[in-house]
């Protein structure tokens, strides 16, 4: 089964990501994930982005494998699940950005690592 990302805009104007797995015959949405407008981190907006992004994680989940505090499961099954919330909780931080800031996050490779990087580069 194929996966692909389906991006159109919302009636609020903001983006909204559709995952969504196609099948021989249809397309079938797994899941929708709606980004609020005003979460782009720019250089001047740290503390605000810092907070809606706090939020946000918690709302789909994704707070406790961003912050490390969720450990990663043994079980091949249970690992799977983790890595895709893994690269969820990813991809929502990286589209929250703005990508003239993006360059930074080269080197980071998990949730964790992109969110200490942009506390230690504009959370002073």
């Amino acid at each position: 089964m194929n996966k692909c990302l389906l991006f159109k805009i919302s009636t609020k104007g903001a983006p909204v990501l559709y995952f969504a797995s196609m099948t021989t015959w249809r397309l079938k949405i797994d899941r929708k994930m709606e980004f609020p407008k005003a979460l782009i981190l720019t250089s001047y907006n740290y503390h605000e982005w810092k907070d809606q992004m706090a939020r946000y994680l918690s709302q789909k989940g994704l707070y406790r494998i961003t912050m490390a505090i969720e450990m990663e499961p043994t079980s091949m099954i249970e690992k799977s699940k983790y890595l895709n919330y893994m690269d969820e909780a990813h991809g929502s931080i990286c589209m929250c950005i703005s990508p003239e800031l993006q360059f930074h996050l080269f080197s980071c490779n998990t949730p964790n690592e992109i969110w200490k990087k942009v506390e230690e580069l504009y959370g002073k």
